[in-house]
């Protein structure tokens, strides 16, 4: 019954032209014994809803004792978030995104790490969706904007100077000075905002509203480009490409890492490019993981690649050695250290019951 309210309640609608979709987290709890009152269950039942929610929504999850250390650690992580900006427990890693055609090394990813001093080195998956829900994301987002947009500032400012992503949560987004934030990160960054890139989710895009179209509208103005993260994941349909000022798509890792016999995924991706192509928007292709890959994306004519066959997130020291060096093959950025490529400039600017539903 679960599966079938997800499925139904997430089919998309149209509301004055307007194409919305409603995804819906559910928790299940029943009676384990006769002490048990209604409101220890509904309580339970509120439980494995967070756990719905926290394993990524649109889903379902049954009650199990356990989950009560679960949710505590949660709380405990969503606490200590609070400080880590102040702490100095953030660090920015930074994968490089190679051209296809090339070979070479033409911009990096930022993406940031949280040296936890008891759990270690901790990735993004482990704790944004946490600093989302409450509020911490926009300390963070401020820091990993300003470190990144210092540190490619240090790797050089001459036509060789690679430009650079980082990715921005909805929430920041619709802060009312996020434009005003961002120009004076790249004033007193001494950044160009020609370099700069911004990564949105297709979710992020589905939940905006005339002020944020006009937030993006106003960063390009900047000459900040706009950038759809996992294109081809969500609702997001190609014809809202016409409805928002995007620059760049990266298309979703699932549409990549298909053989080529998968003709349908083939037949979408070849879409995707030509529609972006035809728009001016450039594309990238996520997660690739072998040559075959990489030649499959170039041979649709994707612009540019990313993922662990070219290198996994990197230092930024190996990042400045391997974008101060003549270009080689691309293979040469596979493992740890990406040795001996050098960036060039990028193109011109061509996401009981107790139930608890949300609205993309």
């Amino acid at each position: 019954m679960a599966e079938r309210l997800v499925r139904e309640l997430r089919t998309p609608y149209l509301i004055d032209d307007r194409q919305v979709v409603i995804t819906v987290s559910i928790g299940i709890a029943s009676a384990r014994d006769k002490a048990e009152s209604a409101s220890d269950i509904v309580r339970h039942a509120d439980l494995a809803m967070y756990m719905a929610k926290a394993n990524g929504k649109a889903g379902f999850a049954i009650f199990d004792p356990g989950m009560h250390a679960i949710i505590r650690e949660r709380h405990e992580i969503a606490a200590q978030l609070l400080n880590a900006v102040d702490l100095g427990q953030l660090r920015v890693m930074y994968q490089p995104i190679v051209s296809l055609a090339t070979g070479v090394a033409e911009g990096v990813e930022a993406l940031v790490r949280w040296n936890h001093p008891t759990r270690g080195l901790i990735t993004p998956g482990d704790f944004i969706e946490i600093a989302e829900e409450n509020g911490a994301i926009l300390p963070i987002g401020r820091w990993v904007l300003a470190e990144a947009c210092r540190q490619a500032r240090e790797w050089g400012t001459g036509p060789g100077a690679p430009f650079l992503c980082v990715n921005v949560s909805a929430r920041e987004i619709q802060q009312p000075d996020f434009v005003e934030s961002v120009e004076r990160t790249l004033t007193e960054v001494g950044f160009e905002a020609r370099r700069l890139s911004l990564e949105i989710t297709e979710t992020a895009l589905l939940r905006a509203t005339p002020a944020t179209i006009r937030t993006l509208e106003s960063l390009r103005e900047l000459g900040v480009r706009i950038v759809i993260d996992d294109f081809g994941t969500g609702y997001f349909s190609l014809s809202h490409l016409r409805q928002f000022p995007v620059d760049v798509l990266k298309i979703a890792s699932e549409f990549v890492q298909v053989g080529s016999e998968d003709e349908k995924s083939v037949a979408v991706t070849s879409a995707i490019v030509a529609l972006s192509e035809s728009l001016r928007i450039v594309t990238v292709a996520e997660g690739i993981e072998n040559a075959e890959q990489a030649e499959k994306m170039r041979a649709l004519g994707c612009t540019y690649g990313q993922g662990y066959f070219y290198s996994r997130p990197l230092p930024s020291d190996d990042v400045q050695t391997a974008t101060t060096r003549p270009a080689t093959k691309v293979v040469a950025l596979r493992g740890r250290k990406a040795r001996g490529v050098r960036a060039i400039p990028v193109a011109p600017r061509r996401v009981g019951a107790s139930v608890e539903a949300q609205s993309a």
